[in-house]
Protein backbone atom coordinates (compact mmCIF):
# COMPACT_ATOMS: atom_id res chain seq x y z
CA UNK A 1 0.00 0.00 0.00
CA UNK A 2 2.75 2.29 0.51
CA UNK A 3 4.20 2.11 -3.25
CA UNK A 4 0.51 3.11 -3.80
CA UNK A 5 0.83 5.98 -1.64
CA UNK A 6 4.31 7.11 -3.25
CA UNK A 7 2.91 6.92 -6.93
CA UNK A 8 -0.55 9.04 -5.86
CA UNK A 9 2.31 11.94 -3.93
CA UNK A 10 4.28 11.61 -7.05
CA UNK A 11 1.50 12.56 -9.56
CA UNK A 12 0.73 15.33 -7.05
CA UNK A 13 3.71 16.99 -6.76
CA UNK A 14 4.25 16.70 -10.27
CA UNK A 15 0.40 18.43 -11.34
CA UNK A 16 1.41 20.87 -8.12
CA UNK A 17 4.95 22.01 -10.63
CA UNK A 18 2.43 22.34 -13.43
CA UNK A 19 0.02 24.53 -11.51
CA UNK A 20 2.37 26.29 -9.92
CA UNK A 21 3.99 27.56 -13.66
CA UNK A 22 0.03 28.34 -14.72
CA UNK A 23 0.57 30.82 -11.62
CA UNK A 24 3.81 32.70 -12.26
CA UNK A 25 2.71 32.54 -15.95
CA UNK A 26 -0.70 34.35 -14.82
CA UNK A 27 1.44 36.28 -12.23
CA UNK A 28 -1.58 34.68 -9.74
CA UNK A 29 0.64 35.50 -6.43
CA UNK A 30 -0.25 34.45 -2.91
CA UNK A 31 0.08 36.77 -0.08
CA UNK A 32 2.55 35.18 2.64
CA UNK A 33 0.24 32.84 5.03
CA UNK A 34 -1.42 31.10 1.52
CA UNK A 35 2.75 30.60 0.70
CA UNK A 36 3.76 29.06 3.88
CA UNK A 37 0.55 27.25 3.57
CA UNK A 38 0.96 25.79 0.34
CA UNK A 39 4.55 24.86 0.36
CA UNK A 40 3.95 22.93 4.00
CA UNK A 41 0.57 21.69 3.87
CA UNK A 42 -0.05 20.81 0.35
CA UNK A 43 3.71 20.02 -0.93
CA UNK A 44 6.30 18.97 1.98
CA UNK A 45 3.62 17.01 4.32
CA UNK A 46 2.56 14.36 1.61
CA UNK A 47 5.89 13.56 0.60
CA UNK A 48 6.80 13.59 4.48
CA UNK A 49 3.69 11.12 4.99
CA UNK A 50 4.46 8.60 2.03
CA UNK A 51 8.33 8.53 3.62
CA UNK A 52 6.96 7.76 7.07
CA UNK A 53 4.80 4.82 4.86
CA UNK A 54 7.95 3.14 4.65
CA UNK A 55 9.04 3.22 8.53
CA UNK A 56 7.73 1.92 11.65
CA UNK A 57 5.58 5.26 11.59
CA UNK A 58 3.38 3.76 8.98
CA UNK A 59 0.40 4.74 11.04
CA UNK A 60 1.61 7.96 11.33
CA UNK A 61 2.63 8.83 8.11
CA UNK A 62 -0.95 7.93 6.91
CA UNK A 63 -2.96 9.46 9.20
CA UNK A 64 -0.17 12.51 8.10
CA UNK A 65 -1.53 12.01 4.68
CA UNK A 66 -4.94 12.47 5.49
CA UNK A 67 -4.63 15.71 7.25
CA UNK A 68 -2.57 17.42 4.99
CA UNK A 69 -4.76 15.78 1.82
CA UNK A 70 -8.06 17.08 3.00
CA UNK A 71 -6.19 20.67 4.49
CA UNK A 72 -5.26 20.91 0.46
CA UNK A 73 -8.71 19.73 -0.18
CA UNK A 74 -10.17 22.73 1.57
CA UNK A 75 -7.52 25.52 0.47
CA UNK A 76 -7.59 24.74 -3.11
CA UNK A 77 -11.54 24.34 -3.55
CA UNK A 78 -12.18 27.43 -1.90
CA UNK A 79 -9.28 29.31 -3.58
CA UNK A 80 -10.26 28.37 -6.79
CA UNK A 81 -13.81 27.31 -7.33
CA UNK A 82 -15.81 29.62 -4.42
CA UNK A 83 -13.63 32.95 -3.25
CA UNK A 84 -13.99 35.36 -6.64
CA UNK A 85 -10.31 36.10 -7.16
CA UNK A 86 -7.47 36.05 -9.30
CA UNK A 87 -6.97 32.12 -8.33
CA UNK A 88 -10.68 31.08 -9.01
CA UNK A 89 -10.39 29.11 -11.89
CA UNK A 90 -13.92 31.70 -13.81
CA UNK A 91 -11.60 34.91 -13.20
CA UNK A 92 -8.39 33.67 -13.62
CA UNK A 93 -5.77 36.90 -16.10
CA UNK A 94 -5.35 36.70 -19.57
CA UNK A 95 -2.33 34.47 -20.42
CA UNK A 96 -1.71 30.92 -22.19
CA UNK A 97 -1.67 28.74 -19.55
CA UNK A 98 -5.15 29.22 -18.04
CA UNK A 99 -6.01 25.97 -19.09
CA UNK A 100 -3.12 24.04 -17.64
CA UNK A 101 -4.17 26.49 -14.18
CA UNK A 102 -7.78 25.37 -14.66
CA UNK A 103 -6.50 21.49 -15.42
CA UNK A 104 -4.30 21.02 -12.53
CA UNK A 105 -6.86 22.65 -10.83
CA UNK A 106 -9.24 20.02 -11.28
CA UNK A 107 -6.55 17.02 -11.01
CA UNK A 108 -5.38 18.61 -7.78
CA UNK A 109 -9.49 18.03 -6.35
CA UNK A 110 -9.24 14.59 -7.88
CA UNK A 111 -5.61 13.33 -5.96
CA UNK A 112 -6.43 15.14 -2.88
CA UNK A 113 -10.02 13.65 -2.16
CA UNK A 114 -8.40 10.67 -3.38
CA UNK A 115 -5.30 10.69 -1.44
CA UNK A 116 -7.54 11.60 2.00
CA UNK A 117 -9.37 8.05 1.25
CA UNK A 118 -5.51 6.43 0.75
CA UNK A 119 -4.73 7.53 3.96
CA UNK A 120 -7.39 7.23 5.55
CA UNK A 121 -7.69 3.49 4.59
CA UNK A 122 -3.85 3.20 5.04
CA UNK A 123 -4.49 4.46 8.72
CA UNK A 124 -7.05 2.19 9.22
CA UNK A 125 -5.44 -0.96 8.09
CA UNK A 126 -2.34 -0.32 9.93
CA UNK A 127 -3.48 -0.27 13.22
CA UNK A 128 -2.58 -2.41 15.70
CA UNK A 129 -4.44 -5.78 16.33
CA UNK A 130 -5.64 -5.95 19.67
CA UNK A 131 -3.89 -8.48 22.35
CA UNK A 132 -5.42 -10.88 23.85
CA UNK A 133 -4.53 -12.66 26.94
Amino acid sequence: MNLITLALVLVHAAVLLGHDYAHKDLVVKLVLWQTVFAYSVIVAAPLIASGLTFTGNARAGYALLTASMLGALAFGFYHHYVLISADHVDHLPHGETQGLFRTTAELMVALEFAGAALGTLGWWRSAKPAQVD
